[in-house]
């Protein structure tokens, strides 16, 4: 089973990496020292709507044929003994940090390629239902208007509406966002975005293919924790949540039999 140490080993590699290389990822900021988003509005003006149609798009981040790589990694912290923001351990030395990278966001709609990272400081242990909350929030779903995107496997894709760029929306802006929805989601974070170049992408890819292998022994060690040992327990088909992968076995079983035939 992957533990909490393996964990926050890769968490403390990740931001190792991001800052190493100044040259990939740019200088870090505190998220205070960040640029205030623009206004998304004036008086005169009407909002900017969550859901961005093709024919609004501005930009896209991240959507094929561009490739994307958007990583919730946690980093487990002792709920006896809160971690004060800006001592955070494992983040360089102290605190939560925001990059933002690549070349700026421009009014072009063919796809960019995207990179997005989050590292979450929690204090529950590992689970496969806690990855999966962290990984349901990296769209920052509803709360940006004129940002929409969405979040499958290890890749995030959005569309960012006309309208939001010619307001001087930045990779900055994004992150200093993004930073600020996981603060109002009660989490402490660090993260790291932009137009990833291929160097980066390069950088990023053997600790994102280690945090899928990490997530594979936490699910694989939790269902046999979970299964039961004796039969059924008495549990009608019907009403039994596991129903659906017991016909999968049974179908892959009467395939085998009718191959092996009579």
């Amino acid at each position: 089973m992957a533990t909490e140490s393996e964990f926050n080993a890769l968490a403390r590699e990740v931001l190792a990496t991001l800052h190493r290389h100044p040259d990939v990822f740019g200088t870090p900021r505190r998220p205070e020292a960040t640029a205030a988003p623009p206004t998304w509005r004036s008086q005169d003006e009407a909002p900017l709507p969550n859901l961005v149609l093709a024919s609004e798009t501005g930009l896209l981040l991240g959507e094929p044929p561009a490739c994307s790589s958007s990583l919730a990694l946690p980093r487990f912290v002792d709920p006896a003994t809160p971690e004060q923001p800006e001592r955070a351990p494992g983040l360089g030395g102290d605190g939560d940090w925001v990059w933002a990278f690549g070349p700026p966001f421009a009014a072009t709609r063919i796809p960019q390629d995207f990179l997005q990272i989050v590292v979450v400081a929690v204090d529950q242990p590992p689970s496969r239902q806690l990855l999966a909350q962290l990984a349901a929030r990296r769209s920052m779903s509803r709360h940006l208007p004129g940002y929409f995107a969405h979040s499958e496997g290890s890749a995030t894709g959005a569309r960012l509406h006309h309208q939001l760029l010619a307001r001087g929306f930045s990779p900055w802006h994004l992150a200093e966002a993004m930073h600020a929805y996981w603060r109002a989601e009660g989490f402490c974070a660090t993260v790291a975005l932009g137009i990833g170049s291929r160097q980066a992408f390069a950088l990023i890819q053997p600790l994102a293919e280690r945090f899928h292998h990490l997530k594979q022994r936490l699910a694989a060690a939790q269902v046999d924790a979970e299964a039961p040992r004796d039969g059924c327990e008495g549990r009608e088909c019907a009403s039994c949540d596991e129903k659906s992968v017991c016909d999968k076995i049974r179908a892959v079983l009467a395939a085998r039999q009718r191959r092996a035939g009579p």
